[in-house]
């Protein structure tokens, strides 16, 4: 009789190359950004913060060297979401620089355009997966989070409009002390909306208070509509998750 060997637990091999190609980038970027004067070198610093973070989630949590192409985009617009930390800390140590507004809101227009392709391309190559989903999810939080600063950094939104870049972090925090707030949730077009809408508010806030058109009081009824928008998000989802563990079930 002969004996089969158990291959045992899927070996974790890491895609080395796209992630080493991805901090390369990262470099080159906030260098270019260093060079034209829209940076610091200290801005070095906050960049490899946000990129090395997302690079680490991949190397951690990836279990195939092949990466994808779907979350090759995601990975992109990591690499974009470094350079405006770069930027939006310069602004925290030297001010706010016309200029740099112009480079944070471009790169951050381009990470929010890739933000509707990753999706699309992870279902049409069939790349879909758990993984997937939260390098997604994480890398949009991050851009939030720090165009959040950034707009505070400018002044055109007072420091309240960090509740909208916090607010993902404090759910994740309740998620682990409430296991009702782990249960998955059917899709809804109208959350996908308001979680788009946070983006773009964000960006307009930042060129409206760089152009200087309209009255002053604009971002900031901007940011509290994008705000508004999205404490009902949350609470809609928390709703349907309590009760659905009350249920026993996860979809009504």
């Amino acid at each position: 009789m002969t004996r089969t060997r158990d291959p045992g637990p899927s070996r974790h091999d890491v895609p080395w190359a796209p992630l080493a190609m991805a901090l390369g980038v990262m470099l080159i970027g906030v260098g270019a950004l260093v060079m034209s004067g829209l940076a610091t070198i200290g801005a070095l610093a906050p960049a490899l913060a946000v990129g090395g973070f997302g690079l680490i989630m991949v190397a951690v949590r990836r279990r195939s060297a092949r990466l994808g192409w779907a979350n090759g985009v995601t990975l992109a617009r990591l690499v974009g979401t470094s350079w405006i930390a770069a930027l939006t800390c310069t602004w925290l140590v030297v001010g706010v620089d016309g200029a740099g507004v112009v480079a944070l809101v471009a790169i951050a227009a381009c990470c929010l355009a890739l933000d509707g392709v990753d999706g699309k391309v992870a279902r049409a190559r069939g790349e879909a997966s758990a993984f997937g989903a939260r390098f997604d999810l994480e890398t949009d939080a991050a851009m939030i989070m720090i165009l959040c600063v950034a707009v505070v950094a400018q002044g055109s939104v007072g420091w309240w409009v960090l509740a909208i870049g916090l607010a993902r972090y404090g759910y994740w925090l309740c998620s682990l002390r409430i296991a009702a707030l782990n249960l998955p949730v059917a899709p809804s077009l109208l959350r996908k909306v308001v979680a788009v809408s946070q983006s773009v508010a964000l960006l307009l806030c930042l060129a409206l208070g760089a152009s200087g058109i309209g009255p002053s009081w604009l971002p900031s009824l901007l940011a509290a509509l994008a705000l508004a928008g999205l404490a009902w998000s949350f609470v809609s989802v928390t709703v349907f998750q309590l009760r659905a563990s009350g249920r026993g079930s996860v979809y009504p």
